[in-house]
C-alpha cells in the first residue's frame, strides 16, 4: 500500500545564513544569446537584496545553472560572459523549499554593458510536481491564532484537518499534530529550518512547536514531494 506523507518546512526569523537545503531554497535557469544558442561558461550572480550575501555559479555545457541553499528572500541575479552585456534580473523572490527558474537571453555587446529586468514571478511552477502551500508571513502574523499556535495555519492546505473530537488543531486535547488526504498522522514529517522536529515518543506530533513571533513562513507539501524529506 503506498503511503502519503505530509512535510511541513518551518523557517524562524532568526535562523543563521546557513540553513539546511529543506529550509532554504533553489534557483536554476538557462542561459542562451539573442539567437537561441546556449551559452556555457557563464558566470551566474545571485545577491540576496536584504543580507547582501553573494552566491555565485557558471553555467554548464548545454548552458544551465543551479544555485541550492539559498537563504529566503528577494534576490538580484546576473549572467555575465565575455562578448555579451550583461544581464540583470531584479525582485527575484525565493521562499523556503521553493525553487524558482531565471531564464537569460544575452546580446552580443560589451561586458560592462548591462541590461536590466524585471523578474516576473511564474503562475505555475515547471520545475517540480510537488502539491504544497506556503504560508508566507503577513499570513502568520495577521491571521488570528487561538493560543498563538502557528500549528492551526496548517488547515489552510486543502485536505489537511485538526485532529478527530479537536476544536482546533494543535489544542492540548490532540496534541501539536494533523491528518492529510486522508492517512494518519503518523505519516507527517516536521522539519525545523531543515532539521528534524518530530516527537520521538509520540508518533505524528511536532517536537518543538515554535512560538508564533519566529516564524518567518513555513511550507506544508502533501504530494510528489523530493525524496529528501522522507
Amino acid at each position: 500500500m503506498r503511503v502519503t506523507r505530509f512535510v511541513l518546512l518551518f523557517t524562524l526569523l532568526w535562523g543563521g545564513s546557513v540553513l539546511a537545503q529543506s529550509a532554504s531554497a533553489s534557483l536554476t535557469g538557462l542561459v542562451k544569446d539573442t539567437s537561441g544558442a546556449i551559452l556555457p561558461g557563464a558566470t551566474i550572480t545571485a545577491r540576496n537584496v536584504a543580507t547582501n550575501e553573494v552566491r555565485t555559479t557558471v553555467s554548464n555545457t548545454e548552458g544551465l545553472y543551479r544555485l541550492t541553499s539559498l537563504p529566503r528572500g528577494t534576490y538580484e541575479v546576473k549572467a555575465e560572459v565575455q562578448g555579451f552585456k550583461t544581464v540583470s534580473q531584479s525582485d527575484v523572490l525565493l521562499t523556503v523549499g521553493d525553487t524558482v527558474r531565471a531564464d537569460f537571453e544575452l546580446s552580443v555587446g560589451q561586458l560592462s554593458e548591462t541590461v536590466n529586468v524585471s523578474s516576473q514571478a511564474s503562475l505555475v511552477n515547471t520545475e517540480e510536481g510537488r502539491i504544497s502551500n506556503l504560508v508566507d508571513e503577513k499570513r502568520v502574523s495577521e491571521l488570528p491564532l487561538n493560543g498563538r499556535n502557528v500549528m492551526q495555519l496548517i488547515e489552510l492546505q486543502p485536505g489537511a484537518t485538526s485532529n478527530p473530537g479537536n476544536a482546533v488543531l494543535g489544542g492540548s486535547a490532540g496534541g501539536n499534530s494533523a491528518f492529510v488526504n486522508g492517512q494518519r498522522n503518523r505519516a507527517n514529517n516536521f522539519l525545523l529550518d531543515g532539521t528534524d522536529n518530530n516527537d520521538q515518543f509520540t508518533a505524528g506530533r511536532v517536537a518543538v512547536n515554535p512560538n508564533v513571533d519566529t516564524i518567518q513562513e513555513f511550507r506544508v507539501s502533501t504530494n510528489n514531494f523530493s525524496a529528501e524529506f522522507g
